[in-house]
């Protein structure tokens, strides 16, 4: 990299656009099951919704349909155009998908497939530039069903993105209001002082925390375990940012781990779960 400055390993992004040409029979198949997969279940919340399905089912016939009608109407007239075109259309779901080539090492999620609204938006411009020498006298009736299929579509992804939003806001307050009461039970200790260091040790894990199963649906569009939102790894940022308390952390505790007062700790929530020791104030949750 230029500068010297490489990039982070997270989700393999260093090796993103490394072209592994023994893959590319692997990201063929993988493309084309990407781009029939969403009319039978659900990708990344692509096709959440049964209405969702059956519509995008429906807009792969037509183009299925409509590569067809090319086919054989440039067949007609140029063998070689033919052939191109026969090859385009077989890409054509490569194109669409791309990504899992650029990012064949890491995890794809929803905001990394928005190229999948060239299905729909190709089949509009196929229709519009060619619908009357495809379709001659049925190009009103083919319009009619793709606008159809595309309000649908579109009702379905406002409503969802709804709930989605919804979700991820209820699930970020009862966060925010789970780690206010961290800070201050924290705040609340004896002989507390803001100079001192805050140790957390363990993972969050309380039963108190309510679980709405109705979230579980965003896991695969979030990219995120909806249902354990408090036990992310970004509890400090969202301390510091939401709850206005950015304390030195202890990087290193295995030398708190070795008290015997800290072994006779409970866990978080329990009653002593928050103490200081050695002039550190120290969270212990569940052992990991």
């Amino acid at each position: 990299m230029p500068g010297g400055v490489s990039l982070t390993s997270y989700e393999s992004i260093d090796t993103m656009g490394q072209l592994q040409l023994g893959r590319i029979p692997q990201f063929i198949a993988k493309s084309w099951l990407e781009f029939i997969a969403p009319a039978i279940m659900d990708r990344n919340g692509l096709s959440m919704f049964i209405a969702v399905r059956i519509c995008y089912g429906l807009l792969l016939l037509l183009l299925a349909f409509l590569a067809l009608r090319i086919i054989i109407v440039s067949g007609r007239k140029e063998k070689s155009k033919t052939a191109l075109m026969g090859l385009f259309l077989f890409l054509f779901p490569c194109s669409v998908n791309l990504i899992y080539l650029m990012c064949a090492n890491g995890y794809v999620h929803t905001l990394m497939r928005y190229a999948q609204i060239m299905i729909y938006i190709g089949a509009i411009v196929i229709i519009d530039r060619k619908g009357m020498a495809l379709l001659k006298g049925k190009t009103a009736k083919i319009k009619n069903l793709l606008t159809g299929l595309c309000l649908v579509t579109a009702g379905s992804f406002c409503v969802q993105a709804n709930q989605a939003y919804y979700g991820l806001h209820q699930m970020f307050l009862e966060t925010k209001a789970y780690y206010t009461v961290l800070v201050t039970q924290i705040k609340s200790q004896e002989g507390y002082q803001e100079d001192m260091p805050v140790a957390f040790i363990g993972e969050a894990e309380d039963k108190t925390f309510p679980m709405f199963v109705q979230y579980s649906k965003f896991e695969s569009m979030a990219g995120l375990d909806c249902m354990s939102y408090y036990q992310l790894y970004s509890n400090k940022g969202l301390l510091k940012y939401c709850c206005g308390f950015a304390p030195d952390y202890v990087s290193d505790t295995s030398s708190i781990e070795a008290m015997e007062e800290f072994k006779k700790m409970p866990s978080y929530p329990d009653y002593g779960s928050v103490d200081i020791l050695n002039g550190m104030v120290v969270v212990k949750f569940q052992e990991k």
